[in-house]
């Protein structure tokens, strides 16, 4: 199983949102509000939301792991989870095997990025398709978080685009689905090939989910 929910940014959800976590999950409401930013704050209360959305329930406090890798805590099961955002859209990611997930605005991986992450090979792909751009940093970064460690770097990875998707020949077991919306890119890295559940949370679905929450915490 494999399923990603996201939310488009509604500043209207804040303080609703704010006040679930704070209720459900104090130590992760007090690691959102280190962020200097209102923006980065949200991201990461919606997040916890979306997490519970997908989940069906409440899930309690998230740990952290090495690198600072979020997870559930041991009493949820063995189920692994993965978030990511930009500007204007949030994702969460569970699973019931390790996956990574990252979202960035549609083209705008700037050279100096691909200068520094890229390969020569992968660098002459883009020149041919200039989506290529999105599609292998959003690749590189969820494998980074799939494997927690520092794989986009370009000694680390092959990526080879075959038409219809993404491989790195350099890890031939980890499969690659990418979403476009329309101004983002989704990416979802794991090692099961089963295609990924994506799924919408609109600002309605996300307020009557925590207020039903919020009846019986």
């Amino acid at each position: 199983m494999k399923k990603v929910i996201y939310n488009f940014e509604d500043e209207r959800l804040y303080e609703p949102v704010l006040f679930f976590v704070r209720r459900a999950a104090p130590f992760r409401y007090a690691y959102a509000m280190k962020y200097k930013q209102k923006k980065d704050r949200y991201n990461a209360l919606m997040a916890y939301v979306l997490l519970c959305m997908a989940s069906d329930r409440p899930i309690g406090e998230l740990s952290l792991g090495a690198n600072g890798k979020p997870y559930f805590d041991k009493y949820f099961g063995q189920k692994y989870l993965s978030i990511s955002h930009t500007d204007n859209m949030v994702a969460a990611a569970i699973s019931d095997q390790n996956i990574g997930i990252d979202i960035e605005q549609y083209n705008k991986v700037n050279y100096e990025i691909i200068s520094m992450v890229c390969s020569k090979k992968e660098k002459y792909q883009m020149k041919e398709n200039s989506k290529l751009s999105t599609f292998f940093w959003t690749a590189k970064e969820s494998l980074s978080k799939l494997l927690n460690e520092d794989w986009y770097s370009s000694s680390m990875t092959d990526l080879l685009y075959e038409g219809h998707g993404i491989v790195d020949c350099n890890n031939l077991a980890v499969h690659f689905e990418h979403f476009i919306f329309s101004k983002n890119v989704l990416c979802i890295a794991s090692k099961s090939s089963e295609v990924s559940l994506i799924e919408q949370a609109n600002s309605t679905r996300v307020l009557k989910f925590i207020t039903k929450c919020n009846a019986v915490l």
